[in-house]
């Protein structure tokens, strides 16, 4: 992912889970995915639809040093413009907006599904 934003911030709880000997990266992969998985779908039905290109390549990438990046691909690197806007583009922060409007719901989904992975 080119462009986008970065979802972390669960190191302290996956520490107690390593402690506890649980499988911590995949915990952390699935709970992070699919939270990110909420804020590409608000992304996804944001942003201004021409040819579809940029809608269809909206996405979440994988785990990396503990984060998962929500946003374009690099066929759609035009999100950045989008959203920062250009000398000629005015600005459409759906990414912004993405991530205001549906960080409480991220949050939540986190929290379900480190509850399910933990039989909680």
């Amino acid at each position: 992912m080119d462009n986008g934003f970065e979802l972390n911030g669960m190191e302290d709880i996956l520490s107690k889970l390593e402690q506890m000997g649980k499988n911590v990266d995949n915990i952390k992969e699935k709970a992070l995915k699919k939270a990110g998985e909420v804020f590409a779908e608000e992304i996804r039905n944001n942003v201004p639809v021409d040819t579809g290109n940029l809608k269809d390549n909206i996405g979440v990438g994988e785990l990396e040093e503990g984060s998962v990046k929500v946003g374009a691909t690099k066929d759609a690197f035009y999100l950045k413009f989008l959203e920062l806007g250009t000398k000629n583009i005015t600005p459409n922060p759906v990414m912004t907006r993405a991530y205001e409007t549906k960080k409480n719901e991220a949050k939540k989904v986190i929290e379900q599904e480190l509850k399910r992975e933990l039989g909680l």
